[in-house]
Order: structure tokens, then C-alpha cells, then sequence
């Protein structure tokens, strides 16, 4: 396992759930006309749980997708200084096939989580 202190992750799986709990207690803006001068400037501005959820959840996708980035271009970086070895090619090859099949999970995740907020959305109205 890459990380072998368990405390370690309790302490982050209860970060990301006091951080989430925070946004989603924090359903009135204590700033509504911080909140409209956003909205007039096309911001993303969110009064509702579902709302709340869905700008963390895009925030969390833009953050893997830039993880995917910088794991393609130090495979690329990788393979291209392997210097006819060959271990280094093999290890940039596993590395780029490992983070296409983690960008695949998230996308999965991201349609069923999408599918299921919206049914509980149209359920709850």
C-alpha cells in the first residue's frame, strides 16, 4: 500500500468530511451581495446543497485532471530519458497505462454520481 500510517488516512478521510460538512452547513451566504456581483460576473455561486456538492465535485474532477497531466508529461519524461535501458521505458509505460485507467475511474465516477444526484434531485421535487 502506497501509504502505510493508517492514522494518516483516517485524519485525511475526516478532513475531506468536516471540509464537505462545512460547505454543506454553510447554506446561506453570510455575503449575498458579494454573491450576486459574483452571478453578474458568471461566477459559479451556490445557496443550495445540490449546488454546493456540485461545484466540490468540480472542483475535485479539475484537480485530478491537472494529476493526470503531470503524470503523463513525467511518464513522457520518463521514457525519454531512458537512455536505451529499457527499465525506465517499462516504468513510464506502466505509469501512463496505470493513470489512463484512473482517469477512466473518474469518469465513471462522475456519471454515476451525476446520474444519481440528478434522480435524487427529480425524487426530492
Amino acid at each position: 500500500m502506497f501509504i502505510k500510517n493508517k492514522k494518516f488516512i483516517i485524519f485525511i478521510f475526516l478532513a475531506v468530511g468536516l471540509t464537505a460538512a462545512n460547505f454543506a452547513l454553510s447554506a446561506v451566504s453570510p455575503y449575498p451581495n458579494l454573491d450576486a456581483v459574483a452571478g453578474g460576473t458568471g461566477l459559479q455561486t451556490a445557496t443550495t446543497l445540490p449546488g454546493m456538492v456540485g461545484i466540490v465535485i468540480n472542483a475535485l474532477l479539475g484537480l485530478l485532471g491537472a494529476l493526470f497531466i503531470i503524470l503523463i508529461i513525467y511518464a513522457g519524461f520518463l521514457w525519454m530519458t531512458d537512455l536505451g535501458d529499457g527499465k525506465q521505458a517499462q516504468k513510464a509505460k506502466d505509469l501512463i497505462k496505470n493513470s489512463i485507467i484512473g482517469l477512466i475511474i473518474v469518469f465513471a465516477s462522475y456519471g454515476l454520481t451525476y446520474f444519481i444526484l440528478n434522480n435524487l434531485i427529480k425524487a426530492v421535487k
